[in-house]
């Protein structure tokens, strides 16, 4: 990485203009608890701002995610040192890879991303991930969370705060495409994640993004260090699962207008994928979303009581033959 570290300043110009180049334009919207000084304008979005070390989310993935890499890092929204959460195939494509290390991306392992937080510095994540994409659509919002809520759990684990955010018009940049879902899944089961999605000229989703606008609008900090007074890692992460679907809400009621009418209109689903016998728990309204922090807190019960039975099994197992020896 020292060898590439020079390159830096060019990658970064590169792609700070990559999204003006394909008529991609970001607006970045902070909540005012965040530091607002220096320049605002394109290209540099709040190139001074600095906050302490956190977990930075962003929704939604889109078909291809294109904030991340065109904006949030190279125009430095809050400083160099927010590395970029990516998945492992991406560093599997000569030059691309090579590209992403110079842009602070890396894989999104465990111990990659306990290593960066580890150092102090703070990571932007996706957390639908492949999912998300996989399952991508532009006629409406839905946002993806994996059953162990792992970017939740980093910062529980580090006493670090979350920023959530959300990028409008992030899913219009690409086209759903239902004719390309075979195409899709057997690309995407021979380990190369393909959505359903088309570029400019219905070519599939590449550097081919159709013109726009999105808004980044960038939400406020939640505290994760006061729920995890009692020690209990699941419930904190519980608590702070449940302070985050109540924030993107917020952020989603107050700048959903940016959408088009059509895709406002159908509201920001949340998609909380539990497994096993839960499934998919779905929450398309406020009112609904403590159905996903109960199946949540479910799953964790579900994996101690498990944990549990393989302590006190190999045990009592060992007990009971030694009962029947001395009888």
């Amino acid at each position: 990485n020292r060898v590439l570290q020079p390159l830096y300043f060019t990658v970064s110009f590169g792609l700070r203009y990559l999204g003006g180049f394909f008529d991609v334009r970001y607006t970045v919207v902070l909540h005012e608890s965040h530091a607002r000084h220096g320049k605002q304008g394109f290209p540099h979005y709040n190139d001074s701002a600095r906050t302490s070390q956190s977990i930075f989310t962003w929704h939604p993935h889109s078909a291809l995610t294109v904030m991340p890499f065109t904006l949030f890092q190279p125009s430095e929204v809050f400083g160099r040192d927010v590395f970029v959460g990516v998945a492992r195939p991406l560093y599997f494509i000569p030059i691309l890879r090579e590209i992403l290390m110079v842009g602070n991306c890396r894989i999104a392992d465990d111990d990659v991303l306990d290593k960066i937080l580890e150092s102090g510095r703070s990571l932007l994540i996706q957390p639908g991930g492949v999912h998300e994409q996989i399952n991508f659509r532009d006629d409406h919002e839905i946002a993806y969370f994996s059953g162990n809520l792992g970017f939740l759990r980093k910062a529980v684990k580090y006493g670090i705060s979350v920023v959530p955010s959300y990028s409008f018009g992030e899913n219009q940049l690409y086209k759903y495409r239902p004719d390309r879902i075979k195409i899709s899944a057997f690309l995407s089961r021979l380990g190369l994640p393909t959505p359903a999605a088309s570029g400019l000229f219905g070519l599939p989703a590449l550097l081919n993004p159709y013109s726009g606008k999105p808004k980044l609008i960038v939400g406020a900090a939640i505290d994760t260090k006061c729920h995890a007074q009692d020690g209990d890692e699941d419930m904190a992460v519980c608590h702070v699962f449940e302070a985050y679907l109540a924030a993107l809400r917020s952020i989603w009621h107050s700048h959903h207008h940016h959408l088009p009418a059509a895709v406002a209109n159908k509201g920001l689903r949340f998609v909380y994928r539990a497994g096993g016998e839960q499934g998919d728990v779905l929450s398309d309204e406020a009112a609904d979303d403590q159905k996903l922090v109960a199946a949540f807190a479910n799953r964790c019960q579900a994996r101690r009581a498990a944990e549990d039975a393989g302590k006190s099994g190999p045990a009592s197992l060992n007990m009971e033959g030694k009962a029947a020896k001395q009888a």
